[in-house]
């Protein structure tokens, strides 16, 4: 009963899911982003090059996370 609540909940929270692994998203914005990962496209991903050494992530806020490394 408490899983079952749980999950009802997470679909209210998240109603966007993605259907290639299951995972949720509030935003359906953040959803269409997230399909892009499944896409096998590469060339369509975006790249967050770090301007201090060069290491490329494919999300603005793992980069961010990254430049504060660097101080």
């Amino acid at each position: 009963v408490h899983q079952k609540m749980h999950i009802d909940n997470d679909e209210t929270r998240l109603p966007y899911k993605c259907e290639e692994c299951g995972r949720r998203f509030a935003i359906k914005g953040n959803l269409i982003n997230h399909k892009i990962i499944h896409s096998g496209n590469k060339e369509s991903r975006r790249h967050f090059k770090c301007t201090e050494c060069g290491k490329i992530y494919n999300w603005q806020k793992d980069l961010n996370r990254h430049i504060r490394s660097h101080q």
